[in-house]
């Protein structure tokens, strides 16, 4: 990051990044307990979850790849708010 210090707007994006990226670990955080909650293990959810990820990765291209990783972030937000 003392490269970013010298640039503004890189230190600002590098800065929003990181904020970002603290709000998506709290998301999952939540999840974690709105699943606990409802009886479900979230640990086994996301070992499942990854396994199938790591299969479709073998299949379709890294696009829609990112697709499908965009809408399960989506769908766990919906979860959490629900």
């Amino acid at each position: 990051r003392e490269h970013a210090k010298l640039n503004e707007a890189l230190d600002r994006e590098i800065s929003a990044f990181i904020g970002q990226e603290a709000m998506h670990s709290k998301e999952h955080h939540a999840f974690h307990i709105s699943a606990q909650q409802h009886g479900l293990n979230p640990e086994s959810l996301e070992k499942i979850t990854g396994i199938v990820l790591k299969g479709l990765e073998k299949v379709f291209s890294k696009k829609w790849n990112l697709l499908v990783t965009v809408g399960l972030e989506h769908y766990t937000a919906v979860l959490v708010v629900s």
